[in-house]
This record gives C-alpha cells, structure tokens and sequence, in this order.
C-alpha cells in the first residue's frame, strides 16, 4: 500500500482555488490514482470515469480547466500531473522500498525459524500486485533444528513445532516441556529454620448499633420525624432516633426551639447539597451555634419584689391624655357618612 502526499496549503494554492470543485476534486482523485497505481504521474483518458464526482460537469469541461490553469499538463494518451514526482515518489522508489521491507521481513523469518521463538510473521510477496501480505495464522514454518526433534529421529521433510517458552520457577529455575517443577521440600535446616510465624485471625466488624425510635406525643419523636422526613437530613444523619431524644431535653441546648431549629436546618442543607456529608455533625454545630446566641443576647432588668422587708408594687406605666385631632373636611362633604349629626 502505497500514499499520497500533499502540501499542507494546497488548499490555498491559487491554481487550485481557480477552479471549480469538482474540478479540484477530479485533481486530487488523480493524485491518489497515480500513487495507486505507480503511474508516475500519468493519467490515462480511461480513468476519468473513476476520478469525476456524480453529476459533474462534462468531464472534458473539468479537465480543460485543469490544464488551463497548468495542475496537469497534455500529453500522448492523457495527462500528467504537474511536479507530480516533486511531492509523491516514482515507481522505481516505491520498488525498491518494497522489496528491501520482504528482504528483512524474510531475514526475521529465517532467523526465528531457527531459533524457534514463535514470534516470526511469515510474509508471502504476491508477483501480480508486487505486495507483500501475511498468511493465514495456522501456517506451518519448516524448523531447521527438527533433526533432533523429529520422532524418527531424522531430518529429512520432518518438522517440529515450535516449543513453548521456558518456565521460570519462583526460585529462577527455567523448566522446559519435559521437566517438571520441583516439589517444594518441608524440611528445615537445623539451625538454620525460622520458626513459622502464627496466623493472626481478622478481627470481626461490629455490627452496628440499631436505632432507637422516640415515644410518640413527645418533642423527641417530632425532632425524629422531621429528620426523618426531610430529604437533605435523612441522607446524612445517622441514627436519627438516638439523636433527637439527646437534642430534645432542655438542659442540651438551653432556650433553643430545637424542632424548628431543625427544619431550618434541613432547608439550608437542601439548598448547599453534597456540603456535608456527617449530618450528625452538621446539626450539633446548628444547634449550639443557636443556643450560643441566645445565650449572649442582653437579659432586661428584673425589679427585686421585696425592698426592705416589704412587698414592693411597680407603679403603673404613665398613660398619655388623648387629645382629639381635628381634621377639617372639604367643602360641600357630608357628615352623616361619618355618623355625626348635620
């Protein structure tokens, strides 16, 4: 299999944007053509049917532009490609490659069928299209060391196949066909032995601790049902149960509505999802955080009831005196509608 080569800015070659496309097809087909076919460059009259586009202009049309703009140049019995052999080599160049790769191709092939590896790829070279193409992959190859291989024990037309690699032991011993892996001995070397080392047995997994469930009527168990039925909350937090009857008492977070605490909580997981992956975590720190701040808001001073001795009464806040506004009304507004009398 042969290639063409192609500068990498014919497309802006001005002699190729002059013609139409097809034109500039019909020219790069017969490039391909002459690199197939070894032609040197030469395109006989009979392949324009193989290089034109369907419904092209005539045929002649497409190659009257083409030498007008000199990509191919006349010639007895067609055309040929202008420097064509200047980008793309000549058949004699194509040849030559050709049959120095079956000489070193039939170089491998000698050479490993005498020393047996296995690895040679026996090449055939096909006189009718001068190419070089593989056999089947259950070719024999002849092996010339089949003397000493061959049942009878002569080399006339016997062959052997190949033998298989060599095994190598985990000691580097290298084993052939017939020999087989030494037995591993048992025995100790006096002094020499180390004592074999005790097998250590895997501790087993706990399981894991079942969940508690609340009594129902109780804060607890609403903490655990909003936890429970929140979808950001019931991916992240683990034993839910034993969670909220610890967040539920009093004395855990002072001052703290943890229910709807909770439910806070859950929204602003839902609207940050995959932030938190410990939601047992997530929620104390949403909790103490809280009850953190009710804890630093200012407290109102609370008045002693017993001054001296004696029950103190706090006076009643001072009322103001209501003062009527007087607004006046337009002229011609009835006042009836306000309930006053006319």
């Amino acid at each position: 299999m042969s290639f063409a080569q192609f500068h990498d800015g014919f497309y802006r070659n001005p002699k190729v944007r002059a013609v139409e496309p097809a034109a500039a097809w019909m020219w790069t087909a017969s490039i391909g053509y002459a690199n197939e076919n070894l032609t040197d460059g030469f395109i006989p009259k009979a392949a324009l049917h193989d290089l034109a586009v369907i419904d092209a202009k005539p045929r002649v049309k497409l190659v009257e532009q083409l030498v007008a703009e000199r990509l191919w140049e006349p010639c007895e019995g067609g055309w040929m490609i202008h420097d064509f052999l200047m980008w793309n080599p000549s058949k004699a160049a194509v040849l030559a490659r050709r049959a120095a790769n079956l000489a070193r191709v039939n170089k491998h092939r000698d050479n490993a069928a005498t020393h047996g590896d296995g690895n040679a790829r026996v090449m055939r070279y096909n006189e009718r299209t001068q190419r070089v193409s593989n056999p089947p992959p259950n070719a024999s190859v002849p092996n010339a060391s089949s003397e000493d291989n061959s049942p009878s024990g002569s080399a006339e037309g016997a062959t052997a196949p190949n033998p298989p690699p060599p095994v190598v032991t985990p000691s580097g011993e290298r084993l052939t066909t017939d020999a087989k892996e030494p037995e591993k001995s048992t025995a100790t070397k006096g002094d020499d032995a180390k004592p074999a080392k005790p097998t250590k047995r895997k501790r087993a997994k706990a399981a894991p601790t079942p969940d508690t469930i609340p009594a129902p009527n109780t804060l607890a168990r609403r903490v655990f049902e909003a936890i429970v039925g929140d979808r950001a909350l019931c991916a992240i937090v683990g034993n839910p149960g034993d969670a909220a009857e610890r967040w539920a008492d009093p004395a855990t977070y002072p001052g703290v509505d943890v229910l709807a605490e909770v439910r806070r909580a859950g929204e602003f997981a839902a609207s940050h999802p995959g932030r938190y992956g410990d939601g047992r975590a997530f929620l104390r720190g949403w909790l103490q955080r809280k009850a953190d701040e009710i804890a630093r808001a200012p407290k109102t001073a609370q008045h002693d009831p017993s001054v001296n001795g004696q029950t103190y009464v706090a006076p009643p806040p001072p009322q103001r005196a209501f003062v009527p506004k007087v607004v006046p009304l337009p002229p011609g507004f009835d006042a009836a509608l306000l309930g006053g009398v006319k």
